[in-house]
């Protein structure tokens, strides 16, 4: 069954956006916290804009079949977080690094000095049957509603998908 949906949107780089949709990665990583400049905030439902990918070699995908990355920007699914938690230092961004999935000694690697890391914890998504294209989006995704229709995937089309991460 197709769905009318009007929301806003978020620019998420593959492959990190199909490891959201396949449910290995539950955090989002940001330079700001969630909230900022009213980019996203906690428990609003998104699309997530999957973007082509200027940093894949920063991601840890563990031998997981995510498909092709895309030409060119695409809605897949729709995404949400519960809240963003600042990382206090090295120690504390190492041992969540299963839950953002980024690289050791990768580009977007923890770096001293680089400015602030935030959490952003990934409450609920949903993958969409067939990505839809994206005709104009922003440097961050969609600021103002857009008004999309979609088919969602398998049990996705009746229930929100909500992250079991333990220390939310």
């Amino acid at each position: 069954m197709a769905v009318l949906l009007v929301l806003r949107g978020l620019n998420i780089e593959y492959p990190f956006s199909q490891l959201i949709l396949a449910k290995r990665k539950d955090t989002e990583v940001r330079d700001y916290a969630l909230g900022h400049r009213n980019l996203a905030n906690p428990d609003e439902e998104m699309f997530l804009i999957e973007t082509p990918p200027k940093n894949q070699a920063s991601a840890a995908v563990d031998h997981i079949d995510l498909g092709p990355p895309p030409r060119r920007a695409q809605v897949v699914g729709t995404v949400s977080f519960s809240k963003s938690e600042q990382y206090k230092d090295r120690a504390a961004w190492d041992q969540d690094r299963q839950r953002h999935h980024i690289k050791p000694g990768s580009a977007l690697d923890w770096r001293e000095g680089r400015g602030d890391k935030h959490a952003w914890r990934i409450h609920q998504v949903r993958r969409f049957q067939e990505p839809v294209p994206v005709s104009d989006h922003t440097q961050t995704g969609y600021p103002t509603p857009k008004t999309l229709t979609a088919r969602f995937a398998g049990i996705e089309a009746c229930l929100l998908y909500t992250s079991p991460s333990p220390r939310d």
